[in-house]
């Protein structure tokens, strides 16, 4: 499932042609773009994906991370905003996340522990795996990155092979 607002960051378009051509050339199913904040609740909550790839802008907010923000179209999403069943889909399918908005990957203490989009995703979600910035990045490089890292593990490469090899094409 694509998450890629009309608002999204330019270099989106290119990342979403990538993705698009792997998935023809892998025959796999893609679902989105996903551009309104509905939409992301919705399939968050249905879980008819395996992966869930985000590409939009983000802001990690210090002073508490369950309010960082991801902009979905017209709207933002914080961590805050999934609770109970809001989570379940991603439980059930235990998908791999990949968010790719600056800061996404951040931690910090909250109110009840640890918050942020990775603890979120990760531990609340019970995401297979979690792939997120800790800090400000350029964006045409990170939609490089992931085109590269997709097209490694639909290679064969593992997790960690793919993130390393991505990470210095």
């Amino acid at each position: 499932a694509l998450v890629m607002p009309d608002l999204d960051p330019p270099h989106a378009q290119k990342e979403r042609s990538a993705l698009g051509q792997l998935a023809q050339a892998y025959n796999l199913q893609l679902q989105g773009p996903l551009q309104q904040r509905e939409q992301v609740l919705d399939t968050l909550r249905t879980g008819d994906f395996q992966l869930l790839h985000f590409s939009v802008h983000g802001a990690f907010n210090a002073v508490d991370a369950e309010q960082s923000e991801l902009r979905v179209g017209d709207a933002v999403l914080t961590p805050a905003d999934l609770i109970g069943g809001d989570l379940r889909g991603l439980r059930r399918q235990r998908p791999l996340v990949f968010l790719n908005a600056c800061a996404g990957g951040r931690n910090d203490f909250a109110l009840t522990g640890i918050g942020g989009w990775a603890h979120k995703f990760f531990v609340e979600g019970r995401a297979s795996a979690f792939v997120g910035t800790l800090w400000a990045v350029n964006p045409e490089l990170a939609a490089a990155f992931a085109e590269q890292f997709y097209t490694l593990l639909a290679q064969g490469y593992t997790l960690g092979e793919a993130a390393r090899a991505a990470r210095f094409h």
